[in-house]
C-alpha cells in the first residue's frame, strides 16, 4: 500500500513529496518512506531486509561507504546525485549506509527518515500500518 504528501515548506508546495510504500504480508513488517521530486526518488530509507536482501554499494562506492549493507539502510541523495544531470534526475539510488540507530515500527522509520532528510513533522503526521482490506 502507498501513502503519498506533498512537502511544503513555508507554507508552499513546491513540487516534492514524501511516499510511503507499506509491504502488506511481510512478517516483520517492511516498509520505505522516499523523497520524490519530479517523479524520480531522491532520498529513500529503506526497512525491509527479508524482501530487499543485502544491499551491495560495489567497488566504486563513495569513501566511508562500506561494500555492503544488511538490514535497514538508506540511500543518501548527496552521494547519489552524481548519477544525475540538471537535465535529468536518475532515480535509481545505487549507494546506501546502513541506518544510524534502531527501528522496530513504522512510527520510529518515519522519525528517522524526516531526521535524516530535515523535516519537520507534527505528531498528526505519524503514519500507522494500513489496516486490513476485507471484501465485506
Amino acid at each position: 500500500m502507498k501513502f503519498r504528501r506533498q512537502i511544503a515548506e513555508d507554507g508552499v508546495v513546491l513540487g516534492f513529496r514524501i511516499e510511503a510504500n507499506a509491504h502488506i504480508g511481510t512478517v516483520p513488517r517492511e516498509f520505505r518512506f522516499m523523497v520524490v521530486g519530479l517523479d524520480e526518488c531522491l532520498f529513500r530509507l529503506d526497512c525491509a531486509p527479508t524482501m530487499d536482501g543485502a544491499h551491495i554499494n560495489g567497488p566504486e562506492r563513495p569513501m566511508g561507504f562500506p561494500f555492503a549493507v544488511e538490514g535497514f539502510h538508506y540511500h543518501p541523495w548527496v552521494e547519489n546525485r552524481a548519477f544525475s544531470k540538471p537535465s535529468k534526475i536518475y532515480g535509481r539510488l545505487p549507494y546506501a549506509l546502513d541506518i544510524p540507530t534502531g527501528i522496530s515500527n513504522i512510527q520510529q522509520g518515519f522519525r528517522v527518515f524526516c531526521d535524516l532528510v530535515g523535516i519537520t513533522a507534527s505528531s498528526a503526521d505519524n503514519p500507522d500500518w494500513p489496516k486490513t482490506r476485507t471484501l465485506l
